[in-house]
């Protein structure tokens, strides 16, 4: 999992340097390349073999069974708490990655960095989102040592972290504060990482990629939500009102979680008493 973000996240941030010495020299030339890639990419998707093995082995096949599969996905989430809860970590907070990341130029560029080394920055910083995600293990070894092991926690301790470097990103947006705001961008990465591989060895059977679909699906509309907040708070009190937002929006979400998670270990031990 680190690895494939690891070389994804790098692959983004050479071509956005790429992208922004071809766009200097002719727009209409970058548009183009951009368009063939797409169908590059489509074309070689279409060619990939279509196997759902949760769809066979369960019976699920046909368009009923998509809604079958949905359905199954759903009941596994709510019936497994540690999974909800992560999952909810996902959808809520750790895609406020992305989020933010159609605003990063704008965000950069009203912290003081030139136009010119817009390029450079997203080099930069796709290659600490890279990072994060081969950092993850690291990341995970280093928390078990003050005794922050579960998955849950580990998740709360990654928004915490995001919530803060955001936070100070925007209460002081000046051009030394960059190295704050990337690590915003690589302690997500490395919780995403780490969210990714605790579905995969927690679900054992074909289920997990079925749950992992259901958790796309979910993100989208928690970040078409997550924009409109950006966009109102930004309209009053620019970038940095919408940074400040997207904290707020962080922590609380964190802080919810936490408490679900908590009651719902108080009512585990009250039973087995």
């Amino acid at each position: 999992m680190g690895k494939s973000a690891f070389y994804y996240q790098l692959t983004v941030g050479i071509v956005s340097v790429i992208g922004s010495v071809v766009a200097a020299y002719n727009m209409q030339l970058t548009l183009y390349i951009s368009m063939v890639s797409i169908m590059a990419s489509a074309a070689m998707a279409t060619m990939l073999p279509d196997y759902n093995a949760y769809s066979e082995a369960n019976n699920r096949s046909g368009f009923d069974g998509y809604f079958k599969v949905l359905k199954d996905s759903m009941l596994f989430c709510l019936k497994h708490a540690d999974i909800s809860i992560l999952v909810g970590f996902n959808i809520t907070i750790l895609v406020t990655a992305g989020v933010l990341d159609e605003y990063d130029q704008l965000i950069v560029r009203s912290m003081g960095v030139p136009l010119a080394m817009v390029g450079l920055w997203g080099l930069l910083r796709y290659g600490m989102e890279a990072f994060g995600g081969r950092f993850a293990w690291r990341l995970k070894k280093i928390l078990a040592k003050y005794h922050i092991k579960k998955p849950v926690s580990i998740q709360s301790f990654i928004s915490v972290c995001a919530a803060v470097l955001i936070a100070a990103t925007a209460v002081f947006p000046i051009i030394y504060m960059l190295p704050v705001y990337v690590l915003y961008y690589f302690i997500l990465s490395a919780g995403k990482v780490l969210f990714t591989d605790t579905i995969q060895s927690e679900i054992h059977n074909e289920g997990r990629a079925t749950v992992q679909s259901l958790t796309m699906m979910l993100e989208a509309p928690s970040a078409m939500f997550i924009y409109f907040l950006f966009g109102v708070a930004g309209k009053f009190t620019r970038l940095q009102g919408g940074m400040l937002a997207v904290a707020i929006w962080i922590l609380g979400f964190c802080v919810l979680f936490s408490f679900i998670n908590a009651r719902r270990k108080g009512r585990v031990v009250l039973e087995k008493q």
